[in-house]
């Protein structure tokens, strides 16, 4: 038996294709209002597609502005490594914290987020303590400092650490009007066989 969303508002970050277009498609044939985001203007049928940049908090709030509430979230954005560190780490860690802050600030009493993660990140607890450091303290203006400190790290690519990061510790943080916390998933997809 598959859930139904009902009238619930969901915002899908990667809309335009892969991951997060197939999970829009899928909230919306299952009742949900769907809102997807992504830098290109498109999204499956019954997606209201909404153009915006994850890295850029700015556009992410003139793409959620006028949404009377998100009931959740789905952050499906992602680049490979090969985009180089820096973008990697904007949108893989940075553009998921920033959605997520600000759909916080609309999500009501027992909302969802839900982190598309990857089987590249399998080995988190080894760098649990630099991950949370990331999180906490690394902005868009301190990215490439950080960067070239931690370039060992890095190589030959950014991306099992920019999937490493504890999408939980971002719900932790509260509205004031949102008295229970919102439930965090993060699901890690690979290939079946």
């Amino acid at each position: 038996m598959s859930p139904t969303y009902g009238d619930a508002i969901v915002v899908v970050t990667g809309a335009a294709s892969g991951i997060g277009r197939a999970v829009g498609r899928r909230l919306a044939d299952l009742g949900a209002y769907v809102v997807g985001l992504d830098r290109r203007v498109e999204a499956a049928d019954g997606v209201e597609a909404r153009a915006a940049d994850v890295t850029d908090p700015g556009s992410v709030a003139a793409a959620l502005a006028g949404l009377p509430a998100v009931h959740a979230l789905f952050n499906c954005a992602g680049v490979t490594g090969a985009a180089g560190p820096e973008p990697t780490l904007a949108v893989n860690v940075l553009g998921t914290r920033e959605v997520s802050r600000q759909v916080l600030d609309l999500m009501p009493d027992h909302g969802s987020i839900t982190n598309i993660a990857s089987i590249g990140g399998w080995r988190w607890d080894h760098d649990f303590d630099l991950v949370r450091d990331f999180v906490a303290e690394v902005d868009h203006g301190s990215l490439a400092a950080w960067c070239q400190a931690h370039a060992d790290l890095l190589e030959p690519s950014a991306y099992p650490f920019s999937k490493q990061w504890t999408p939980d510790v971002e719900p932790r943080r509260r509205p004031p009007l949102c008295p229970s916390r919102p439930t965090a998933n993060t699901h890690l997809p690979r290939r079946y066989p």
